[in-house]
């Protein structure tokens, strides 16, 4: 997904059913270091919520409309709709701008 801050790379993954969510994983396009960092220690918290049972629709609200100093397109808003799309939530649905 595009984003203000540049290309976001966003995988999804289930069970081997296919039925739950299971973990994220993140890489932000050109991005080292912190950006690297982030990416990767925000990608385990995520999957380790999923993992332990939280709501995959409370990660679509919660990061839905997080803006920066670059606007509204922001890498946490991509996540946003990713799983919203994911659940086939409509994004108006799901509160997210």
């Amino acid at each position: 997904m595009e984003t203000s801050c540049g290309p976001i790379y966003i995988t999804i993954t289930r069970d081997v059913g296919g039925n739950t969510l299971q973990g994220l994983l993140l890489r932000f396009g050109k991005s080292g270091g912190c950006g690297a960092a982030f990416a990767y220690g925000l990608a385990n918290v995520i999957s380790s919520g999923l993992q332990a049972g939280m709501e995959p629709s409370l990660i679509s609200r919660d990061l839905g409309g997080v803006v920066c100093h670059l606007g509204k397109n922001t890498c946490m808003h991509a996540i946003a709709r990713a799983f919203a799309a994911e659940l086939g939530i409509p994004e108006d649905e799901n509160h997210i701008p």
